[in-house]
């Protein structure tokens, strides 16, 4: 499943940090800040130098809106960079049209316009987006149906205006303070089930509206959630765990070092499944 994020930080960055978290990335000054500035994900089975993922970094504009993602991919040089603009009507505090540019940094550019996204909320609620590619007559319209734990998820196809095809996906969300402690979903003829521990500080990225593709939206931690509110879980993942039909895929466990006002710093992520992957996420937050 192709599936596009928005998340980036710069090499630059990178080499100045440690791999063991001893040293704190967050410049002087910062340290009681919450607005997430850049998201650096490392490899830590890489030396230093050749251990950059993948680098997020965060605009807003003067009313403290998200206005412009910037990610970039690494292996370990600098392969690809998406870049994601937000556009508000007025005073609206959600996106109405998210613009998605590619660049293909091996060749040093241009940056091209590749989709755009349109996007409606009724009570801050997602219920209905149109992904339009700029380089095929291709249209993506989804539709967004709540019913408890219940996400009826509406999808047509048009191909040069014409409606080509339709389904209609149904995902299983437990909720509990904030968080989705449990995903159900039995869409594509597997049974794929996926449970969710938290601890109790605040999620950096929680109130990002961060878009996707075709999917709604790959968190930060490898999981791919959908409810109600349709944003970021309000605390940071400790362990997940998914099954698809009863065969473990996925054992994450996360461990956090947190600044003095409780947002983490760092992340290291193991995963049960395949032991030799071994990543850390680096926090850096700025002060609008």
């Amino acid at each position: 499943m192709r599936i596009f994020v928005l998340f980036l930080a710069s090499i630059l960055f990178f080499t100045s940090c440690s791999k063991d978290g001893s040293n704190d990335p967050n410049p002087p000054g910062t340290q009681d800040s919450t607005t997430l500035s850049k998201y650096v994900v490392l490899d830590m089975n890489e030396p230093s130098g050749d251990d950059t993922l993948e680098v997020y970094k965060f605009y807003y504009d003067n009313d403290k809106r998200i206005s412009t993602v910037e990610e970039y991919w690494y292996d370990p040089s600098p392969l690809e960079k998406y870049t994601l603009r937000y556009r508000y009507n007025g005073n609206d505090t959600l996106p109405n049209r998210i613009d998605l540019e590619y660049t293909d940094l091996t060749i040093g550019g241009p940056a091209e316009l590749d989709e755009v996204l349109y996007t409606e909320f009724v009570n801050e609620k997602l219920v209905y987006d149109s992904l339009i590619r700029t380089s095929s007559p291709d249209v993506y319209v989804r539709k967004y149906t709540y019913d408890g734990e219940r996400i009826d998820v509406t999808r047509l196809y048009y191909f040069n205006n014409t409606l080509s095809s339709t389904e209609t996906l149904s995902y299983y969300a437990t909720r509990m303070n904030g968080n989705t402690i449990q995903q159900r979903d039995t869409s594509f003829g597997v049974i794929s089930i996926s449970n969710f521990t938290y601890d109790d500080k605040v999620n950096p990225f929680l109130g990002l509206f961060i878009i996707t593709e075709l999917e709604r939206f790959r968190p930060f931690y490898g999981m791919e959630t959908y409810n109600s509110e349709m944003f970021m879980e309000k605390n940071n993942p400790l362990t997940i765990d998914q099954t698809q039909d009863g065969s473990p895929i996925l054992r994450e466990q996360l461990s956090y070092t947190y600044k003095p006002n409780g947002y983490p710093s760092s992340v290291n992520i193991t995963d049960g499944i395949s032991p030799i992957r071994r990543e850390k996420g680096i926090f850096i937050y700025t002060r609008l």
